[in-house]
């Protein structure tokens, strides 16, 4: 006895058909899993109090976008030492002094370039920052006769430019001595997050979603 089989219909409209329903199914379960990844990384950058724009920094895409079947998704950071440092837990030492510098809440938020304040970048109208040495304790940069505003804000003095093009800045003689920053010969900082381990669930969850809409159980 001979049995013979055939198929019937269009073979190559069937495969096509095939394809693109298993390039969809890639290409969803790719997308959802890498932005659930983005966000988890978000949200442990978040619960850990480093804020909203550290958290930001992380990134994702999914890429290419001519081959679903070739689909991938990355995630990234725009901060990746400073998440890297958070997520190991290292000790931060300084590289060109014996101490880094602390700002505290009375030091202005940005510097004369624009970036988070430093000794070198304080602006010239909190003046010349003292040295105050502390037994037992870490010692302290100090500016001398900043205004303190009715809301409890710290400022320099009054900048007043000179006939040579150069600023001087005059002191308000009704000033304060307020603590710019804190130093300190380093810094540890704690592991606070485990990136890696919501990564390896991400891939895992991409990998069931697949399973799921390809109806493999």
């Amino acid at each position: 006895m001979r049995i013979t089989a055939a198929i019937t219909g269009d073979l190559r409209g069937i495969m096509k058909a095939e394809l693109k329903a298993v390039g969809a199914a890639i290409r969803s379960s790719v997308t959802e899993s890498t932005d659930a990844v983005k966000q988890d990384w978000r949200g442990d950058v978040r619960s850990a109090g480093l804020g909203n724009r550290l958290a930001n920094t992380i990134r994702s895409k999914v890429y290419p976008n001519d081959s679903p079947l070739r689909t991938a998704g990355f995630v990234w950071t725009k901060a990746p030492e400073i998440i890297d440092a958070h997520e190991r837990g290292v000790t931060i030492r300084s590289h060109g002094g014996k101490y880094l510098a602390i700002p505290t809440d009375a030091a202005p938020k940005k510097g004369t370039d624009g970036k988070r304040v430093t000794p070198k970048t304080m602006p010239a109208s909190y003046g010349e920052l003292r040295f105050v040495p502390r037994r037992g304790k870490p010692p302290l940069l100090v500016a001398d006769n900043v205004r303190v505003t009715g809301a409890g804000r710290v400022k320099g003095g009054t900048q007043v430019s000179t006939s040579k093009g150069r600023v001087r800045v005059r002191q308000s003689r009704s000033g304060v001595a307020a603590v710019m920053f804190i130093l300190v010969p380093q810094v540890k900082l704690k592991k606070k997050f485990d990136l890696k381990a919501i990564s390896e669930k991400g891939v895992n969850g991409m990998y069931q979603k697949l399973s799921s809409r390809l109806g493999a159980g």
